[in-house]
Protein backbone atom coordinates (compact mmCIF):
# COMPACT_ATOMS: atom_id res chain seq x y z
CA UNK A 1 0.00 0.00 0.00
CA UNK A 2 1.14 3.29 -0.76
CA UNK A 3 2.69 5.34 1.87
CA UNK A 4 -0.54 7.83 2.69
CA UNK A 5 -0.80 11.39 2.59
CA UNK A 6 -3.09 11.19 5.64
CA UNK A 7 -0.40 9.45 7.77
CA UNK A 8 2.06 12.66 8.02
CA UNK A 9 -0.56 15.23 7.95
CA UNK A 10 -3.79 13.65 10.24
CA UNK A 11 -1.80 11.56 13.16
CA UNK A 12 -0.24 8.80 11.05
CA UNK A 13 -0.49 4.85 11.44
CA UNK A 14 -3.71 4.93 13.59
CA UNK A 15 -5.32 7.03 11.34
CA UNK A 16 -4.31 4.42 8.33
CA UNK A 17 -6.03 2.11 10.15
CA UNK A 18 -9.08 3.93 10.65
CA UNK A 19 -9.48 5.03 6.69
CA UNK A 20 -9.04 1.18 5.99
CA UNK A 21 -11.58 0.33 8.43
CA UNK A 22 -14.28 2.94 7.23
CA UNK A 23 -13.46 1.89 3.54
CA UNK A 24 -14.42 -1.66 4.62
CA UNK A 25 -17.48 -0.76 6.04
CA UNK A 26 -18.42 1.34 2.94
CA UNK A 27 -17.71 -1.94 1.51
CA UNK A 28 -19.55 -4.17 3.23
CA UNK A 29 -22.67 -2.18 2.99
CA UNK A 30 -22.64 -1.72 -0.08
CA UNK A 31 -25.90 -3.97 -1.77
CA UNK A 32 -24.24 -4.37 -5.48
CA UNK A 33 -20.82 -5.47 -4.36
CA UNK A 34 -23.02 -8.16 -1.85
CA UNK A 35 -24.99 -9.07 -3.97
CA UNK A 36 -22.18 -10.03 -6.43
CA UNK A 37 -20.17 -11.88 -3.61
CA UNK A 38 -22.89 -13.93 -2.30
CA UNK A 39 -24.00 -14.51 -6.01
CA UNK A 40 -20.54 -15.19 -7.20
CA UNK A 41 -20.54 -13.30 -10.05
CA UNK A 42 -16.99 -12.98 -9.86
CA UNK A 43 -15.97 -16.85 -9.66
CA UNK A 44 -14.57 -18.56 -7.32
CA UNK A 45 -12.11 -15.72 -6.59
CA UNK A 46 -14.79 -13.20 -5.63
CA UNK A 47 -13.67 -12.11 -1.92
CA UNK A 48 -10.27 -12.00 -3.67
CA UNK A 49 -11.66 -9.41 -5.65
CA UNK A 50 -13.30 -7.26 -2.99
CA UNK A 51 -10.08 -7.18 -1.14
CA UNK A 52 -8.44 -5.66 -4.51
CA UNK A 53 -10.95 -2.74 -4.82
CA UNK A 54 -10.13 -1.80 -0.94
CA UNK A 55 -7.18 -1.88 -1.97
CA UNK A 56 -7.46 0.26 -5.04
CA UNK A 57 -9.48 2.48 -3.45
CA UNK A 58 -7.52 3.12 -0.29
CA UNK A 59 -4.09 3.66 -2.52
CA UNK A 60 -6.07 5.82 -4.55
CA UNK A 61 -7.30 8.17 -1.34
CA UNK A 62 -3.85 7.98 -0.52
CA UNK A 63 -2.09 8.95 -3.04
CA UNK A 64 -4.12 12.01 -4.39
CA UNK A 65 -4.16 15.57 -2.67
CA UNK A 66 -7.68 16.19 -3.94
CA UNK A 67 -10.21 13.12 -5.54
CA UNK A 68 -12.73 13.78 -7.37
CA UNK A 69 -16.30 11.58 -7.12
CA UNK A 70 -16.25 11.03 -10.75
CA UNK A 71 -13.03 9.65 -10.53
CA UNK A 72 -13.56 7.27 -7.62
CA UNK A 73 -17.20 6.31 -9.58
CA UNK A 74 -15.39 5.43 -12.70
CA UNK A 75 -13.40 3.37 -10.73
CA UNK A 76 -15.96 1.75 -9.21
CA UNK A 77 -18.14 1.33 -12.16
CA UNK A 78 -15.10 -0.33 -13.90
CA UNK A 79 -14.04 -2.90 -11.16
CA UNK A 80 -17.76 -4.31 -10.67
CA UNK A 81 -17.93 -4.41 -14.40
CA UNK A 82 -14.69 -5.95 -15.41
CA UNK A 83 -14.35 -7.86 -12.28
CA UNK A 84 -17.99 -8.85 -11.51
CA UNK A 85 -19.41 -8.63 -14.97
CA UNK A 86 -21.83 -6.53 -13.27
CA UNK A 87 -23.27 -2.90 -14.76
CA UNK A 88 -24.19 -0.85 -12.44
CA UNK A 89 -27.42 1.45 -13.25
CA UNK A 90 -28.73 2.61 -9.43
CA UNK A 91 -26.02 4.78 -8.85
CA UNK A 92 -24.87 3.17 -5.96
CA UNK A 93 -21.29 3.99 -7.32
CA UNK A 94 -21.85 7.60 -7.24
CA UNK A 95 -23.06 7.07 -3.74
CA UNK A 96 -19.75 5.58 -2.75
CA UNK A 97 -17.79 7.72 -4.70
CA UNK A 98 -19.67 10.70 -2.77
CA UNK A 99 -19.10 9.52 0.89
CA UNK A 100 -15.26 8.47 -0.39
CA UNK A 101 -14.70 11.80 -1.45
CA UNK A 102 -16.47 13.63 1.40
CA UNK A 103 -14.39 11.44 3.92
CA UNK A 104 -11.09 12.59 1.53
CA UNK A 105 -11.53 16.10 1.99
CA UNK A 106 -12.59 15.79 5.62
CA UNK A 107 -9.50 14.06 6.54
CA UNK A 108 -7.44 16.53 4.64
CA UNK A 109 -8.50 19.16 6.79
CA UNK A 110 -8.09 17.42 10.15
CA UNK A 111 -11.91 16.52 10.36
CA UNK A 112 -12.66 13.11 11.89
CA UNK A 113 -16.19 13.40 11.71
CA UNK A 114 -17.46 11.22 8.88
CA UNK A 115 -14.63 8.63 10.22
CA UNK A 116 -16.29 9.01 13.38
CA UNK A 117 -19.32 8.16 12.07
CA UNK A 118 -18.83 5.75 9.97
CA UNK A 119 -16.88 3.84 12.95
CA UNK A 120 -20.31 4.30 14.96
CA UNK A 121 -22.80 4.25 13.26
CA UNK A 122 -22.30 1.65 10.63
CA UNK A 123 -22.23 -1.98 10.93
CA UNK A 124 -21.66 -4.46 8.62
CA UNK A 125 -24.68 -5.25 6.40
CA UNK A 126 -26.17 -8.50 5.34
CA UNK A 127 -27.97 -9.22 2.46
CA UNK A 128 -30.39 -11.62 2.76
CA UNK A 129 -30.88 -13.76 -1.01
CA UNK A 130 -34.21 -14.91 -1.81
CA UNK A 131 -34.52 -18.66 -2.15
CA UNK A 132 -36.74 -20.68 -4.13
CA UNK A 133 -39.97 -21.65 -2.64
CA UNK A 134 -39.38 -25.69 -1.24
CA UNK A 135 -42.97 -26.71 -2.07
CA UNK A 136 -42.37 -25.43 -5.59
CA UNK A 137 -41.66 -28.66 -7.48
CA UNK A 138 -42.57 -28.10 -11.06
CA UNK A 139 -39.18 -27.83 -13.05
CA UNK A 140 -38.75 -26.05 -16.30
CA UNK A 141 -37.32 -28.65 -17.90
CA UNK A 142 -40.88 -30.99 -17.41
CA UNK A 143 -42.60 -27.78 -18.25
CA UNK A 144 -40.76 -27.40 -21.32
CA UNK A 145 -40.82 -31.69 -21.98
CA UNK A 146 -44.50 -31.32 -21.84
CA UNK A 147 -44.73 -28.67 -24.30
CA UNK A 148 -42.63 -29.53 -27.14
CA UNK A 149 -43.94 -31.85 -30.33
CA UNK A 150 -41.70 -33.32 -32.55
Amino acid sequence: MLACLFSVVCGGALLMDRLVGAVERILSCWTALNLALESGWGGKDSQLKRSQLKTLLIDYLCAHKTVYADEIQEILFNFMNDSFYTNLEDNSDKEIADILTTLHGQLQNGDLTLLNALETQINPCKIDICQPNQSDSSSCDEESQSDYEP
